[in-house]
């Protein structure tokens, strides 16, 4: 099936965004046997208009501002937001590797910070519940969370002056640090048990999945789209290997354009037929202008990565970490189910819940 050509920008930018999604569950009010070591923040009015909405979570009213910091927050730190195996169903919803402070607020993604933002209040609140008697008072539990927290406040702005200065601003990251380890040491110690991986699992996965592991040839491109004919016959007069890169950090109307026009590595049958051409060229040489229904292109090839059949052997470690990847999410995602049932959400604006 033929990728989209809008879709690649998606692929490119967002190749990470639940990560994202499952770390922007961490802004709960830690329970009372924790607040000697981390402060409720006070809720201040919200300065504009937010596209969030007031949510109560068992006890817990977490308001549009609380929502709206979770959102700079991983425009300033994504590396606070880093994968986590212990996923949610958003889980593929990522942070983009190079560029995240680029990331555009859409309501795609603030309804993801919303649904992260409420289970991670759901799991918190659940785990430090009576039914679960794990015991929140226990200061090693937190010492690593505490460890990051320090480490975190040190972050400067291009300025140089400190990101996070507002007591308010020190208090919700240490909340959302803090809570999010608590929970991956009880999911860890409870829930995620060290799972078993037989042989035969693995051997079977690799039958069904056999197509997986014979990979066609492969190509790495840049290019440069052009809303307008012009423009492009204009930049095509100047660019050069060496310089294709920038021009299309400057000119390229296309999403991966902050990469330098990066696209790929990619098979031929997963690419518009634009790119056919492409991939029979030299590497580092320049077609003409493409037209396409998306503007005007100028792709170069710059790898060619052969065509691999992955024995089992050599597919195993793959398959083995898909395996226990999918294992641990059913459990997680039962935990969360249970988690769901046992903690109330609600809201006062009508026709949200």
């Amino acid at each position: 099936m033929k990728i989209p050509f809008k879709q690649i920008g998606v692929i490119l930018i967002f190749p990470f965004l639940g990560i994202l999604v499952w770390k922007f569950l961490s802004t709960p009010i830690p329970s009372t046997n924790f607040g000697s070591q981390i402060e409720s923040p006070k809720v201040e009015p919200v300065a504009k208009k937010s596209a969030f909405q007031t949510i109560i979570i068992g006890s817990i009213a977490i308001t549009p501002d609380d929502f709206q910091w979770e959102q700079d927050l991983l425009s300033h730190s994504p590396g606070l937001d880093a994968y986590d195996e212990h996923a949610s169903a958003a889980e593929n919803q990522a942070v983009p590797a190079e560029g995240a402070g680029s990331i555009i607020a859409t309501s795609e993604l603030q309804e993801q910070i919303v649904t992260a933002v409420i289970e991670r209040k759901i799991l918190y609140q659940y785990i430090g519940s009576p039914a679960l008697s794990f015991d929140l008072s226990n200061p090693a539990l937190f010492t690593k969370c505490l460890e990051t927290l320090n480490e975190t406040l040190n972050e400067t702005t291009a300025s140089g002056r400190p990101y996070f200065t507002s007591a308010q601003d020190k208090n919700r990251l240490k909340a959302k640090l803090c809570e999010q380890s608590v929970i991956d040491q009880y999911l860890d110690q409870q829930i995620l048990t060290p799972l078993n991986i037989a042989p035969s699992e693995i051997a079977l996965y690799y039958r069904l999945h056999e197509k997986e592991f014979n990979k066609p040839m492969r190509m790495v491109f840049r290019q440069i789209v052009f809303a307008n004919e012009a423009k492009a016959l204009t930049v095509r007069r100047e660019i050069k290997k060496s310089n294709f890169s920038q021009l299309a950090i400057q000119h390229s109307i296309a999403p991966e354009a902050s990469k330098g026009g990066l696209v790929g590595p990619f098979s031929r049958n997963q690419l518009p037929t634009l790119f056919d051409s492409a991939y029979t060229m030299e590497i580092g040489e320049i077609t003409g202008i493409i037209k396409s229904d998306y503007g005007f292109h100028i792709i170069m090839p710059i790898e060619r990565i052969p065509a691999q059949i992955l024995s089992l052997t050599a597919a195993t470690p793959v398959i083995r970490a898909e395996i226990l990847r999918t294992k641990r999410l059913a459990l997680y995602q039962n935990f969360l189910h249970k988690a769901m049932n046992a903690i109330s959400v609600t809201s006062p604006n009508p026709g949200v819940f």
